[in-house]
């Protein structure tokens, strides 16, 4: 059997400490732990949950009103305007966690995905929230240079079935941006998540940024207190196929499935 050809990326994992409520000093942050990068040759960069606003809600003193004072209407905001000049100086895909304001009293948990140019491509809304964020009611997976993106944020790595359906609908790699748990623990889940579905995992939290690959092996990681930026090159030809195979029940959690044994997965209780 002839090998695969490589398919190396370079993803960039925004490990740094949001201030909360203070999203201009939030994009100079991300201004500044990314200066080193120009000409790093980054395929895409990716901020923790919230980065604009500092994920208000950890902090019980937060009002609708100063959440909303944070927040952007959408990716074509104004206040995004470093943001997409930051992937167009890097000539990167960045993925951006912010809060969403609109309509009316409605807030989402947000990442906007921009390509090189700064345009943004593709917005991933957080499914599994807590008040005041509306749940998104979508897994999709996006359209890249460098190959299929699912997006994930925070809590929702912890359900198995939207890993696993952005990977059945082509995702060679996921992003999760996020800020809460962090740790041995997550690490144990994240190695699953990358074992279980063939494909790489790339977690940015303010305290760790941490590399999976597709062998639910521990790739890279990057903790501590400091802001910093963890770069890392991964070989997408390593991602497991999810066809059929003859060796069926040794195979791989991906391959030879039998969804006709899997309804009460999706049968509401």
């Amino acid at each position: 059997m002839p090998r695969r050809k490589a398919r190396k990326i370079k993803v960039g994992l925004v490990k740094a400490l949001a201030e909360w409520g203070r999203p201009d000093a939030n994009l100079a942050l991300i201004e500044r732990v990314t200066r080193k990068l120009k000409g790093a040759r980054l395929d895409v960069l990716i901020t923790p949950e919230c980065f604009l606003d500092g994920y208000m809600i950890r902090r019980k003193s937060w009002t609708r009103a100063r959440l909303k004072a944070c927040a952007v209407s959408g990716p074509k905001d104004a206040r995004l305007d470093g943001v997409r000049a930051l992937a167009r100086r890097l000539k990167s895909y960045v993925l951006f966690g912010a809060t969403q304001h609109g309509p009316g009293r409605v807030f989402r948990n947000a990442a906007y995905l921009l390509n090189r140019r700064g345009r943004c491509v593709g917005t991933y809304y957080k499914v599994h929230t807590n008040r005041p964020y509306s749940p998104g009611d979508e897994l999709p997976v996006f359209r890249t240079d460098f190959g299929v993106v699912g997006v994930l944020i925070c809590a929702d790595r912890r359900w198995p079935e939207n890993a696993r359906c952005l990977r059945l609908k082509g995702a060679e790699i996921l992003l999760i941006p996020t800020w809460g748990w962090y740790g041995e623990m997550n690490t144990a889940v994240m190695r699953t998540r990358a074992y279980e579905n063939g494909i790489p995992v790339c977690f940015a939290h303010p305290r760790q940024a941490l590399v999976c690959a597709a062998d639910g092996s521990v790739d890279a990681v990057l903790e501590s207190e400091r802001p910093g930026v963890l770069v890392r090159k991964i070989d997408l030809r390593h991602n497991i196929g999810t066809g059929s195979t003859r060796n069926r029940a040794n195979s791989h959690p991906v391959q030879n499935r039998r969804p006709d044994l899997y309804g009460p997965i999706v049968r509401r209780r």
